[in-house]
């Protein structure tokens, strides 16, 4: 182990509640993002020689996770030289962007390769955001050829976007938290669906949803309501957007349901382990409000206190900024809590 990795584990053991695993390869921690009142450690910090120092909180409302770098070290509480180093490390790798999962009891890094051009333009235009800035948080690959070179990985599945890349078509892919399932789209034409990318693994880890998650302490008015709250929207685009736009200081979990028939599922999943749990829906237009009512609201866990479809005005959805955004609210069920009584449309 190298001497910034040696200081980084000798930092943590000693200012912080940590302790290291599995030969000192990664340390275990508390999130300063999340864990401020608990006595968890959520935060894990993989520190192998020669790849990226990374760390990722497998709190289910936090989820922070991406390259360490001075701004994390800081809220780590580490030395202000080592975060100046740190800073220094993380742009050695600065080429390749770099997403820390899940996958059964381990963790695995993936890097998520350069941006292209042409796709990080086509971005720009339906986000109105840098996707340089932004390919950690939403788990986004602009080239799958690469992506499998890079990760020295070779996927059956995916042969006929290699197929496609290869006579000059251009995507855009969003993978999932557990790299087990992405979904693509066409940057020049009009292809676009979603893979699964491994058959053999359990399903709650092979179907889990593409999803981002939020939990800015700083937005935080009712930590309790705020954990509790699920944004689903039906594609990519239109979840970013949810994230990045439409509600822009609020904390929760944003899932991209692929469609309105996933979403019972999605939801009953969620009020599992959230009480009282708040569904925010961002609807395509072409669903009327009435579908929600009869086969959502009707047969979804009785213990969700809230739920509201959002339409866009100005379009379709709210996958494209270049549209409008202009959000209308129809409230579907309320639970008043100062009132202790639930208010149903």
């Amino acid at each position: 182990m190298d001497n910034v990795r040696i200081q980084l584990m000798n930092e943590l053991l000693d200012k912080r509640d940590s302790v290291a695993r599995q030969n000192h390869r990664y340390i275990s921690t508390k999130c300063p993002i999340c864990d401020s009142h608990s006595n968890k450690r959520h935060l894990d910090i993989k520190l192998i020689d020669n790849k990226p120092i990374t760390y990722k909180c497998w709190r289910a409302s936090c989820g922070v996770e991406g390259q360490l770098n001075r701004e994390m070290g800081r809220k780590l509480g580490l030395s202000l030289d080592l975060c100046d180093t740190l800073e220094d490390e993380s742009r050695k790798y600065s080429k390749y962007r770099v997403s820390t999962i899940k996958y059964h009891d381990r963790i695995d890094t993936y890097l998520l390769g350069s941006v292209d051009p042409v796709v990080g333009d086509y971005f720009s235009r339906r986000t109105g955001n840098s996707l340089h800035e932004l390919q950690d948080r939403f788990r986004i690959v602009t080239n799958i050829t690469e992506w499998q070179r890079i990760n020295n990985v070779n996927i059956k599945y995916l042969y006929p976007l290699v197929k496609w890349e290869e006579i000059g078509h251009k995507f855009i892919y969003f993978f999932n938290s557990t790299f087990t399932t992405i979904h693509y789209r066409q940057v020049n034409g009009d292809k676009r669906g979603r893979i699964t990318l491994v058959k053999s693994i359990d399903d709650n880890i092979r179907h889990k949803p593409y999803f981002i998650v939020r939990n800015n302490p700083d937005y935080v008015e009712d930590d309790s309501l705020e954990r509790n709250l699920m944004i689903l929207a039906e594609g990519p685009f239109d979840t970013i957007n949810s994230y990045l736009l439409a509600f822009p200081k609020v904390n929760g979990v944003f899932v991209c349901a692929g469609g309105a028939a996933s979403m019972r599922t999605i939801i009953n999943e969620f009020a599992k382990y959230h009480y009282r749990s708040r569904i925010w829906i961002v609807s395509d237009n072409d669903v009327d409000i009435s579908l929600y009512k009869k086969y959502l609201l009707k047969k979804v866990d009785k213990r969700i206190s809230e739920m509201c479809v959002y339409y866009n005005k100005l379009s379709k959805d709210i996958g494209n900024i270049e549209t409008g955004i202009h959000l209308e609210k129809t409230t579907l069920k309320y639970f008043d809590k100062k009132k202790e009584k639930l208010l149903e449309d």
